[in-house]
């Protein structure tokens, strides 16, 4: 195999070996944080900072919340309502980029159209993210080679 066949493996290995420990850190950072919230007798719903010897430690819990949209229109067509001063829930107007029209318009736009874009439409980069999946290979099961080779050899009546 080339240098660069064994640097490639020894990357994905590294990495996949990172993504374990990192998996393992986070559920015991769990567990110690949820202890750490019990010990310190944190009830509170929102954020409170707390005082143990030299340090300060602050505790953040809450709920998120979600909107169940077929639920709500079927409040919102039914007849019994919340008391008005209540407004839970509140219409906003929102915008969405169009990132197909994106695309056609930096391919087959002019120049003046993607100059105006990019004064409203602004570009950060991504957080790199790369996944590795190891294909395992099946155990006691029949493997189909499918390439040419294998086709014209099987095919040979013997």
């Amino acid at each position: 195999m080339s240098d660069s066949t064994e640097t490639i493996k020894s990357l994905i290995f590294h990495v996949e070996e990172c993504a374990h420990r990192i998996a393992h850190y986070n559920i015991e950072k769990q567990r110690s944080e949820e202890k750490l919230k019990e010990m310190l007798c944190h009830t509170k719903h929102g954020a409170h900072t707390h005082e143990f010897l030299d340090y300060k430690i602050t505790i953040t819990t809450g709920s998120n919340l979600t909107l169940d949209k077929n639920a709500f229109y079927e409040y919102l067509t039914g007849l019994k309502k919340i008391d008005s001063r209540y407004d839970v829930v509140k219409p906003v107007s929102s915008y969405e980029i169009n990132k197909k029209a994106i695309k056609n318009l930096e391919m087959f736009g002019s120049n003046d159209d993607i100059e105006l874009m990019n004064k409203f439409i602004k570009r950060t980069d991504k957080k790199l993210h790369i996944r590795i999946v190891k294909d395992e290979p099946i155990v006691d099961s029949d493997v189909y080679d499918f390439s040419v080779d294998s086709v014209l050899s099987d095919d040979i009546i013997q």
